[in-house]
């Protein structure tokens, strides 16, 4: 069985990209696909169902901003950090 990661921002939206993505993933879990949603900034609501067969992760449980404040330094920081964050759920999960 093939496994497949979505990574998506947040997933609070009811815009295009989240119905779109809601849509393959209910899909290919549908067809018995293993499916992973990680979402890099929780937000404790999901605009569209979900197969109960999709495990759903948040890399930053903690409270972000995708704008972070303090200067470029910090930005840098911060990008590196949520970088670091994807890859290793990747690796993770093959």
């Amino acid at each position: 069985m093939k496994n497949y990661a979505f990574i998506i921002e947040r997933f609070n939206e009811r815009g295009g990209t989240e119905r779109v993505t809601a849509a393959v993933m209910n899909g290919l879990a549908r067809r018995g696909y293993s499916i992973k949603m990680a979402e890099i900034f929780k937000t404790f609501k999901t605009p569209f169902p979900l197969d109960s067969h999709i495990k759903q992760v948040t890399l930053l449980p903690e409270k972000c901003h995708t704008i972070f404040p303090g200067g470029i330094k910090n930005n840098i920081k911060e990008f590196l950090r949520i970088s670091w964050k994807i890859f290793d759920f990747l690796k993770k999960k093959k």
